[in-house]
């Protein structure tokens, strides 16, 4: 592989604000349903890795004085300096939903991020907010939205499709009894598994139907593959067109029945295997040069499915910071000696001071007893979320990690999943 690099800082123009955001609901002709708790979270992942001249965008209940007292004083998470974080407003709470929840955020956005500085993971297309872009965001939506795929995935590595539909109502029409099966329903512009339904059988996709009948945007029904294994290869486009595109690495997704994303492992040694050869090759040859030929730069990764017939194919186009990119840049700073990450959301019931006393001795940065590595954290009633990973060298610690985490009070949907992962196959 070629060079890696370590921070936002390398791949965007210094005093760029990031802001790993969506729109919520339907807006922007995207679907989010990620709950506001879970954004706080993501929003703030990019501050572990931003570097020194990448500003970023979070809320507010991600950096309370007794949560940053925990993580960057105390677990020593390597968190950009506070003067480089845009706050938004603390009226911006959970509670806030729906369109309310996106006008404040545009406010915000507007109030307070300079003209030309924003590079937003899935941008608002209102002209009230475009000119805070560094990019057109029609072009950045253009890019994560499916039904685009084939102008940046070549032909031979698209996943067969068995129909598509302008919207619900059309896709509320189709005849279950006539489709193909197994397949794929998928609302064309959305992320981390919504929209999204895996069908086997005319019941199931009728089900689909009832569910996704109102929906606003573009239904593509996709042939079912028979996955081996599913992986998101990370990248860097650079601004400068002289400069090659870069793989950054990748990371095996763990999912859920519907293709929701729960987690994903990162091996230490980056090494790509005969298959991810070939990924990488393709990547660097088709990809990589048709978005930049679009006029877009940036880190982002991309969903690539393996079958048992040693075939791949490309699945999710996300040209913006993706769940496990922060963890990978992380481990190209080489901030887990060595060691591979297994990420994840979790829950822990308690308060800061609780969790400092349960498990914050087995999360310190660089300590001989780490296990868990916290990228960002928040304080939800009477529970903590947070998103992070654990480190382990085999299979067998892993496990054993989960379980001690779990027996501490850690609870993650990810964790569950893991009982039924084939390991090896992950890290072989």
């Amino acid at each position: 592989m070629q060079k890696r690099i370590s921070s936002l800082s390398e791949a965007y123009p210094e005093g760029t604000a990031y802001y790993y955001g969506y729109p919520v609901g339907w807006d922007s002709s995207f679907l989010n349903e990620c709950p506001a708790a879970v954004e706080e979270l993501v929003a703030m992942r990019p501050a572990v890795c931003a570097g020194k001249n990448v500003n970023v965008v979070t809320y507010a209940n991600t950096v309370t004085e007794d949560v940053q007292k925990l993580l960057r004083n105390e677990l020593g998470v390597p968190y950009i300096a506070r003067e480089q974080m845009i706050v938004m407003p603390s009226s911006l709470t959970t509670a806030v939903a729906g369109k309310e929840r996106n006008s404040r955020v545009k406010d915000a956005l507007k109030n307070q991020v300079g003209k030309g500085r924003l590079a937003m993971a899935q941008p608002y297309l209102d002209e009230e907010v475009r000119d805070r872009y560094l990019i057109d965001p029609r072009i950045t939506a253009g890019l994560n939205d499916k039904k685009n795929a084939a102008e940046i995935f070549p032909a031979d590595h698209m996943i067969p499709e068995y129909a598509r539909c302008n919207n619900g109502q059309e896709f509320a029409a189709l005849s279950a009894e006539s489709m193909q099966y197994p397949c794929v329903v998928k609302i064309s512009s959305s992320s981390a598994g919504d929209g999204v339904r895996l069908c086997k059988n005319p019941v199931e996709f009728t089900a689909a139907q009832q569910q996704f009948g109102n929906s606003e945007g573009m239904i593509i029904i996709q042939k079912m593959i028979d996955i081996d294994r599913e992986t998101e290869v990370k990248f860097v486009v650079h601004e400068d067109r002289n400069q090659s595109a870069e793989l950054l690495g990748y990371s095996d997704e763990i999912t859920g029945t519907n293709g929701e994303y729960l987690g994903g492992i990162i091996k230490n040694e980056q090494i790509p295997d005969a298959m991810m050869q070939r990924v990488f090759a393709s990547m660097q040859r088709d990809v990589l040069p048709r978005a930049r030929e679009k006029g877009w730069y940036g880190v982002g990764g991309v969903g690539v499915l393996m079958d048992k017939e040693g075939e791949f194919y490309y699945c999710d186009p996300n040209f913006r910071m993706t769940a496990m990119m922060p963890q990978v840049l992380e481990m190209n700073a080489g901030h887990f000696d060595k060691r591979s990450v297994f990420g994840f959301g979790a829950k822990f019931q308690g308060t800061v001071d609780s969790f400092r006393d349960t498990v914050g001795s087995h999360a310190k940065m660089g300590d001989a007893n780490q296990l868990l590595n916290i990228v960002s954290m928040a304080q939800h009633g009477d529970s903590l979320d947070f998103h992070g990973g654990i480190l382990f060298d085999q299979p067998e610690t892993l496990r054993d990690n989960l379980l001690f985490l779990k027996a501490l009070g850690v609870r993650s949907e990810a964790f569950e999943a893991m009982h039924h992962v084939n390991m090896q196959k992950h890290l072989q």
